[in-house]
């Protein structure tokens, strides 16, 4: 029974070890004061097509023709304090590219500060921030 055990509990570290790319620590996050990097032209339209929709302070998901989504509006916790310090809730996160109905988002994102209204792009899921 207690080779059972240790057998399962090693089966799930392996496990949990190839899903999260093993035991290294994520490479730290950097914040940059403008946005150079080739999606940023994507992610200013982006914040365009947002901008006119109100910049809507709860997540919504908007169908497009071609039924294609944007999904935007919800909460951005900035746990990891990358960005300035802000009240609980004064970030929104924004998709950059509309997705297939139906389908997953994919890691590219505008974060907008409500209470600023400035807005930072992110291409790798919250790890790196360029204002744009």
């Amino acid at each position: 029974m207690l080779v059972r055990s240790v057998k399962r509990a090693l089966s799930l570290l392996a496990l949990t070890l190839t899903l999260t790319g093993g035991l290294t620590a994520p490479a730290s996050a950097a914040v940059y004061d403008y946005c150079a990097v080739p999606a940023c032209a994507d992610a200013r339209q982006a914040l365009a097509y947002w901008d006119a929709e109100g910049l809507p302070a709860q997540r919504v998901t908007n169908v497009l023709p071609g039924n294609e989504c944007y999904t935007g509006g919800g909460t951005f916790g900035n746990r990891e304090e990358q960005l300035p310090e802000e009240e609980r809730g004064a970030y929104r996160e924004f998709d950059v590219h509309p997705r297939p109905c139906g389908q997953g988002r994919d890691a590219h994102r505008i974060v907008v500060d409500h209470e600023t209204m400035d807005a930072w792009y992110t291409g790798d899921h919250y790890r790196n921030f360029y204002l744009l």
